[in-house]
C-alpha cells in the first residue's frame, strides 16, 4: 500500500513469463528506473524490497529516491502506530496487476475528515424597529462556539436585518460562482411580507417575522455546517460583529438588481436548452435525471404538506364556531341535564379546535417549511449542475477559438504574410492556455458536485427520517389528547334523560 502514489509495473525477463512467485518490479517515469526482484511467498523478501532497492542502487536518480524514501518512512510510522494499538489510522490494500495501472482508491464524501469543532447558531428573538415606511424587523443571532479558530470567544449575540441575511447569501454566491458548492437559500422577499411588516397591525407583523425567524435559523445552521462556508471571513463578521452592518444592496423585492437576475436566469435557461452537452460520465447523467425526479416529488410533498396545514387551521376555526353555537344552544335550553351536557360538549369542542390549531402550527414548523427548504436545496443543486454546463460551454467555445485561429494563421502563413502569423501564433498560444485552464476547471467543478451531491444525500436521508418521525410524534400527542377530551365528556352523555 505504501507504493499507491507512485507508477510501478511488473515486467518479463526476456520475454518470458516469469514464475508466479517472483515478479521484478520497475518504479520510475521510463527515464530513471528502480529494479528489484521480490519473491511473493517470502514475506521478508516482500517487506524489505524496497529497502533493498535503496541499499543496491547507488545510481538512482534523487527525486526516485527521495519520494521511495518518503513512502517507506510513512509506512514505518503507520506500522509503529499500528503496534501501539492505534485505532485512527485507515489501511488501504491495493491490489496489483500486469495488465493495466494500479488504481488508487479515491475518499468518497462520507469518509471526509469531519468538522473539527462546533458552531451553534440560533435565532432567540425578534423586534420591530422604526415606524411607518421606514419599519423593519431585526432578529437576535445568538451563535455559541466550541474549538473553531478564528473565534475569540464562545458566544456571540448580534441583532441583524433580514436584508443583511440576504446580503450575505448574495456576497457568498458571488465568491462560490463556478466551484460547484451547493448553497443553502435564506426565505425569499415577499410583497406581503413587506406590506405587513409595513403595517401597524402587531399580530400580522409577529407572524411574519415568527416565520421567519424560523426560516432564517434553518438558513444559518445549513451554512455553518458546510466546510467551505464556515470558513469564510464574511460569515465570521456576520456572526461576530455587534455594530450594524453596512446596508446590504439589490436586496429590495422590486430593485433593478433582482430585475437582472431574473432576465439572466431566464437566458441561462434558454442557453442550457440551445446548447446541448454531449455528457461524457454517466454519473452526471444519472444523477440529473434522479435529481429531477427527487425536486417533482418534493414539491408535491410540500403543496400537500401546505394543504394539510390549511385544512387542519380550517377545522380549528370551524370548531371554535361550532363551540360558540353549542354554548349559544346551551344557554337557552330548557332541560338542566341537557343544557349541563351541552356545556360540556363545548368545552371538548373548544379544546379539540385548540388542539388542531398546535397541530397546524407543528405542521407547518417541522413539516411543511422543512420541505419547503428541501425545494431550494434541489434548485441550489441543480445550480450547480448548471454551473458545470456553463464552465463546460466556455470550454468548447475556446476550443471553437483555437481551430479558428489556427485557421487563420494557416491562411496567412500561405499567403506569405508572416508578420502577421507570428502575432497570431501568440494569440494562439493564449488561447491554449485558457482552454487548458477551462478544461481544468471542468474537472475541478466535476468533481466537487461529486463530493456536495454525496454529502447532499447523506443529509437528505437523515433529514426526511427525522421530519417524518417528528411529525408523526406530534401527531400521536394530538391524538392522545383529543382521546383524553372525549373520554372526559363520555360520561355526561349517560345523565341525558331520554
Amino acid at each position: 500500500a505504501h507504493f499507491a502514489n507512485y507508477p510501478f509495473r511488473f515486467v518479463r525477463a526476456n520475454g518470458e513469463e516469469p514464475p508466479r512467485n517472483l515478479m521484478k518490479i520497475m518504479i520510475g517515469d521510463g527515464s530513471a528506473v528502480l529494479e528489484h526482484e521480490v519473491n511473493l511467498n517470502d514475506d521478508d523478501s516482500r517487506d524489505n524490497s524496497a529497502r533493498n532497492l535503496l541499499e543496491d542502487d547507488d545510481d538512482v536518480k534523487s527525486p526516485q529516491r527521495a519520494s521511495l524514501e518518503a513512502a517507506l518512512a510513512d509506512e514505518d510510522e503507520q506500522e509503529a502506530m499500528r503496534n501501539a494499538g492505534s485505532n485512527g489510522v485507515t489501511t488501504s490494500r491495493l491490489v496489483l496487476s500486469d495488465s493495466r495501472p494500479a488504481e488508487i482508491p479515491s475518499m468518497t464524501a462520507e469518509e471526509e475528515a469531519p468538522l473539527t469543532g462546533s458552531i451553534t447558531v440560533r435565532i432567540g428573538s425578534f423586534e420591530k424597529r422604526g415606524e411607518g415606511m421606514n419599519a423593519y424587523i431585526v432578529y437576535l443571532v445568538v451563535t455559541e462556539v466550541h474549538g473553531v479558530s478564528g473565534y475569540s470567544r464562545d458566544r456571540y449575540e448580534v441583532w441583524r436585518r433580514f436584508s443583511d441575511f440576504l446580503g450575505l447569501h448574495e456576497k457568498l454566491a458571488e465568491k462560490m460562482a463556478g466551484r460547484g458548492v451547493v448553497l443553502p437559500h435564506p426565505p425569499e422577499k415577499s410583497i406581503a411580507a413587506l406590506t405587513k411588516t409595513k403595517a401597524a397591525d402587531a399580530g400580522s407583523t409577529k407572524d411574519v417575522a415568527a416565520m421567519r425567524r424560523r426560516l432564517l435559523e434553518r438558513y444559518m445552521c445549513r451554512v455553518v455546517l458546510h466546510s467551505a462556508l464556515r470558513a469564510d471571513c464574511d460569515v465570521r463578521d456576520f456572526l461576530t460583529m455587534e455594530v450594524e452592518l453596512p446596508k446590504a444592496t439589490n436586496t429590495s423585492t422590486l430593485s433593478s438588481a433582482g430585475m437582472k437576475r431574473m432576465f439572466k436566469s431566464v437566458g441561462e435557461a434558454f442557453t442550457k436548452m440551445a446548447v446541448h452537452m454531449e455528457e461524457g460520465d454517466r454519473w452526471f447523467e444519472q444523477m440529473q435525471s434522479q435529481t429531477d425526479e427527487q425536486e417533482e416529488a418534493m414539491k408535491r410533498m410540500h403543496t400537500i404538506s401546505e394543504t394539510l396545514v390549511s385544512t387542519r387551521r380550517d377545522l380549528a376555526a370551524i370548531g371554535e364556531t361550532f363551540s360558540k353555537s353549542l354554548s349559544l344552544l346551551a344557554s337557552c335550553e330548557e332541560s338542566t341535564a341537557l343544557a349541563r351536557c351541552l356545556s360540556h360538549l363545548t368545552e371538548c369542542e373548544e379544546t379539540v379546535g385548540a388542539v388542531w390549531e398546535r397541530q397546524s402550527d407543528c405542521d407547518t414548523a417541522e413539516l411543511a417549511e422543512a420541505v419547503g427548504e428541501y425545494v431550494s436545496l434541489f434548485n441550489s443543486l441543480k445550480a450547480a449542475f448548471g454551473e458545470r454546463h456553463r464552465v463546460w460551454q466556455n470550454w468548447q467555445t475556446a476550443q471553437q477559438n483555437i481551430t479558428k485561429k489556427r485557421e487563420q494563421k494557416t491562411r496567412l502563413e500561405l499567403a506569405g504574410k508572416t508578420d502577421k502569423a507570428v502575432a497570431l501564433r501568440a494569440e494562439t498560444d493564449e488561447a491554449v492556455t485558457k482552454a487548458d485552464q477551462l478544461e481544468m476547471q471542468f474537472g475541478r467543478i466535476s468533481d466537487e458536485i461529486k463530493k456536495e451531491y454525496g454529502k447532499f444525500e447523506a443529509t437528505r436521508k437523515r433529514d426526511l427520517k427525522e421530519i417524518i418521525i417528528r411529525f408523526l410524534e406530534t401527531l400521536m400527542k394530538s391524538q392522545e389528547e383529543l382521546l383524553k377530551a372525549w373520554q372526559r365528556f363520555a360520561p355526561e352523555t349517560a345523565v341525558i334523560p331520554v
